[in-house]
């Protein structure tokens, strides 16, 4: 059912123009659609902050500590709200909230998501001064100790839930003009179904024609062709072979039958959306390893 219910919402919002203009005016669409951000990149600073009240939000346990952390922070719709003048209209328009964070984690969500009351930006822990906000932890086989800004939901982490740490930068953008390239010309339910899941899941750390993150591989514009099997290990089997892994454990969360919408998806890009087949003097193109 919750398939289902994306695939509606999907088309809803691809065809939703069309019987717009059957409803409304073309010109009052136009107007809606001319709809302009004065600000739309934003940095993540104490001037931004300034005047807002910090609350006390405590993870229990933390997904990056695994133990019972208490974080001062700022409620994410509070700080969209004075960031964003226009928040009311990007409700409307289903825009794309961006997140840059050191390391070349990229993580999107919709807009409205900040909205939800359960997600809040973290400055530090609680009690502590800028000089040691965190305590210093291991990722990947690497240590970190100044997260900077950090995003935290508090009803549990979820690979769909971004939690970027050393986050500086946001930017808001339209739906269409944050996934570009990376939107399948497709009918297919099933490719449909795999991209939602894809832009869910994926999109943060991994590209689609370079379109999302690059901390991951790009597994459209590449050399070898990903393939099923392939998609499989990584969802379900790589983070047991190597815990030290940025790669998320998706079992409990994806099924076989998930994987198989997201490769229908990846191979209907591959096959009619592939951007180094398109345009293959891109410099990006020669210099991918896979």
């Amino acid at each position: 059912m919750g398939d289902q219910n994306a695939t509606i919402v999907y088309w809803v919002k691809m065809t939703l123009p069309f019987f717009t203009c059957l409803l409304l005016s073309c010109d009052q669409k136009q107007q809606e659609e001319s709809l302009t951000i004065s600000n739309p990149i934003v940095q993540l600073n104490d001037d931004l902050f300034e005047g807002m009240n910090k609350v006390v939000v405590h993870q229990s346990p933390d997904a990056v500590y695994k133990k019972d952390v208490s974080y001062e922070a700022f409620p994410l719709s509070e700080v969209l709200i004075k960031a964003y003048p226009e928040w009311k209209e990007l409700l409307q328009q289903d825009a794309v909230l961006i997140m840059r964070a050191i390391g070349g984690y990229v993580p999107q969500m919709p807009f409205s998501d900040g909205f939800s009351g359960r997600v809040y930006v973290a400055t530090n822990i609680e009690g502590r001064g800028s000089d040691q906000a965190y305590d210093c932890w291991d990722e990947g086989g690497e240590e970190h100790c100044d997260l900077g800004y950090f995003l935290i939901w508090t009803d549990g982490f979820y690979p769909e839930r971004p939690q970027p740490w050393g986050t500086y930068e946001f930017e808001v953008i339209p739906f269409e003009t944050a996934y570009g390239d990376a939107i399948p010309q497709s009918s297919e339910m099933n490719v449909i179904a795999g991209f939602n899941k894809y832009r869910k899941y994926c999109i943060e750390c991994h590209q689609i024609n370079f379109v999302g993150g690059n901390k991951a591989t790009e597994h459209i514009a590449r050399k070898i062709p990903l393939e099923q099997n392939l998609l499989d290990h990584f969802l379900f089997n790589f983070r047991k072979l190597d815990p030290t892994t940025y790669m998320p454990d998706f079992n409990g969360i994806l099924t076989p039958g998930d994987s198989k919408e997201i490769m229908a998806y990846i191979d209907h890009m591959q096959t009619h959306q592939n951007y180094c087949v398109s345009e293959p003097d891109d410099p990006r193109c020669e210099e991918l390893r896979f």
